[in-house]
């Protein structure tokens, strides 16, 4: 899983950088947000975790302009400053969670662990989608099948006998 952070406070960023990567989360750190932006569209991030106030553009306009690249990036808002109306704003336009900058880490991780199982969950049911069960005894009929589906890029597994179908996916 890999990390975006942006923050224009230089103490935060280095901090959560830190605190991240001790607990084996690999990140990049930006202070300004249009440099964060630039290379969010070269490299693939699965987290952005952004300041809601910085001088060139805030942590809304950030979290609207990551999400309009990938809509299904997770981002995370930081905010010094108790603004309810920002919350609201973030949590409308797509925002996974708000902290405050006083962060409290074990439920800061907590999130990034929910967001990591969340990913895991997502690539394992990417990677069940295209897999059919066809249980069928004539052989003829199961190559045919096989066939058709393998052009449409389905992984075909075949049995026999739904006996050893049925333990089969049992067992996944």
């Amino acid at each position: 899983m890999k990390i975006l952070l942006i923050d224009d406070d230089e103490k935060c960023l280095k901090s959560v950088g830190k605190a991240l990567l001790i607990n084996g989360f690999p990140n990049r750190q930006f202070s300004n947000p249009i440099d964060a932006i630039d290379a969010f569209k070269s490299e693939r991030f699965d987290v952005v975790v952004t300041d809601l106030k910085m001088p060139e553009m805030n942590g809304i306009e950030v979290l609207k302009a990551i999400r309009s690249l990938d809509p299904s990036v997770f981002v995370i808002i930081l905010t010094a400053y108790d603004d309810y109306d920002s919350l609201e704003t973030a949590l409308k336009n797509g925002a996974y969670s708000f902290f405050h900058k006083s962060v409290d880490f074990n439920e800061f991780f907590e999130t990034i662990s929910l967001i990591e199982k969340r990913l895991d969950n997502t690539e394992k049911s990417t990677n069940i989608k295209n897999n059919i069960l066809l249980i069928e005894d004539n052989r003829l009929n199961a190559e045919l099948v096989i066939n058709a589906l393998e052009t449409f890029d389905y992984n075909v597994i075949h049995f026999d006998n739904a006996k050893d179908g049925i333990e089969s996916i049992s067992n996944y």
